[in-house]
């Protein structure tokens, strides 16, 4: 395999074919027209096979070894030319087929905004229906402290698909976050919490490491939740909703900065696909399960984060996301 790959390059098989036609045919020739015109003046009996075998006698190989060796050189020359028209034509295939690819990903983010800004406007219309009930039977004086308590609930949980819904809607436009001071703890906390009682988490172990609860990072809070909301969901559905979930949060010695390590017990990632994880629309989940857009969107907001986001393998086999995020240091003035 190798010593075919080997002639398969333009310079060693140039070089090879330039020599052979050096010596088996612009030899023999430049004898055929050396002796032809001696002929043509007299001097000499032309005899054209005689010349071709002449050629090839050992008192020529000094001639035949000149002729050999330019032939080379030309050749070498010749396939150095092929080489780079190779390496040009095989890169503009790349950056066409790499530019179908960018165009084809466009053409689907523009589509998928339209449709979410469709269904973002019509979750917003129901909502909008919901949230008006529910406040006016909260209004209303024999509606009972419990059934208020629990009114309270459904306005709050409809504030926060609302929310959804408004981020729907603001798909492939600028996204205009509301960044202020949260705790990284009590964001983590509440999404887990949240997965939990809605059942995702339901068959699922949590296991909860926190060096420090008292760092605080510069973000939106409902785009910090989601980032941490579709890792999580990720997680679960990589364990089939079935395994061990296990959060941590450190803060790393001489640095501004805090890791958040969200790992599961599933299959891990296959290393061929550890480098497109993030792209947008790859998946490996079934049809029908996954679009590709969720991890893709969480490293966007890690992005707005100044963070960085990695996914790997541990040692057991499993995923494991790794979100590095500079916090606020909080310094204690002195009077």
């Amino acid at each position: 395999m190798k010593v075919k790959s080997l002639f398969l390059n333009p310079l060693i098989s140039h070089s090879i074919w330039g020599a052979l036609i050096g010596y088996f045919l612009f030899h023999p020739i430049t004898m055929i027209i050396y002796d032809f015109i001696n002929y043509l003046h007299g001097n000499a009996y032309f005899h054209f096979w005689s010349d071709v075998i002449e050629a090839f006698k050992l008192h020529m190989l000094p001639m035949a070894i000149l002729y050999t060796f330019v032939g080379g050189i030309l050749g070498f020359l010749y396939g150095n030319y092929a080489r780079v028209l190779f390496e040009k034509n095989e890169n503009l295939r790349k950056n066409s087929q790499q530019l179908r690819e960018q165009i084809l990903t466009v053409e689907k983010q523009a589509t998928l905004g339209i449709m979410a800004g469709s269904i973002g406007h019509e979750i917003k219309n129901i909502l909008a229906a919901i949230m008006g009930y529910s406040q006016l039977m909260q209004l209303k004086e024999d509606t009972s402290q419990k059934l208020k308590s629990e009114l309270e609930k459904i306005l709050e949980a409809t504030a926060k698909l609302d929310k959804l819904a408004q981020a729907l809607l603001n798909l492939g436009r600028p996204r205009n976050a509301q960044f202020g001071e949260i705790n990284v703890c009590e964001v983590v906390e509440l999404t887990t919490a949240t997965l939990l009682d809605c059942g995702i988490l339901k068959r699922v172990k949590v296991k909860k490491e926190y060096s420090d609860c008292d760092l605080t990072i510069k973000a939106d809070p409902f785009l910090f939740e989601q980032a941490i909301r579709n890792i999580e969901i990720n997680a679960a559905q990589a364990m089939d909703y079935n395994g061990v979930l296990h959060i941590s949060i450190e803060k790393e010695l001489n640095a501004q900065f805090i890791n958040i390590k969200i790992k599961d017990t599933g299959p891990g990632v296959p290393e061929e696909h550890l480098s497109r994880i993030f792209d947008p629309f790859f998946t490996t989940k079934p049809e029908g399960i996954g679009n590709g857009l969720g991890l893709n969107i969480v490293q966007e907001i890690i992005k707005d984060l100044d963070g960085t986001i990695e996914a790997r393998n541990s040692k057991e086999g499993s995923a494991e996301f790794v979100i590095r995020l500079p916090y606020i240091l909080h310094t204690v003035s002195s009077h």
